[in-house]
């Protein structure tokens, strides 16, 4: 899967369904069926942490800078603002 669609785009909407979890980019749509990290500057946090939706949820409006998939190895996308998000 091409990740260079959502480079340049805004995050626009982080929705939390059941059991796995959607970013909605400008136009892309990524689903994730497992749950990914946030690293932040000083430290990261994985789903089920104190605050890890509201960190989630705090990326809405930024830009994504770069997106790479590592197929059967890794993902991460990484915003204008430093954080990441990755699995």
């Amino acid at each position: 899967m091409d990740l260079s669609a959502i480079e340049g785009q805004e995050l626009s909407a982080v929705e939390f369904v059941s059991d796995y979890l959607r970013l909605r980019f400008d136009g892309p749509l990524l689903t994730l069926y497992a749950w990914p990290h946030i690293l932040l500057e000083d430290f990261s946090l994985a789903f089920g942490q104190p605050e890890y939706r509201n960190a989630l949820c705090a990326q809405i409006g930024e830009m994504a800078a770069k997106a790479e998939l590592k197929e059967l190895d890794s993902l991460t996308i990484e915003f204008e603002s430093g954080t990441v998000i990755a699995l």
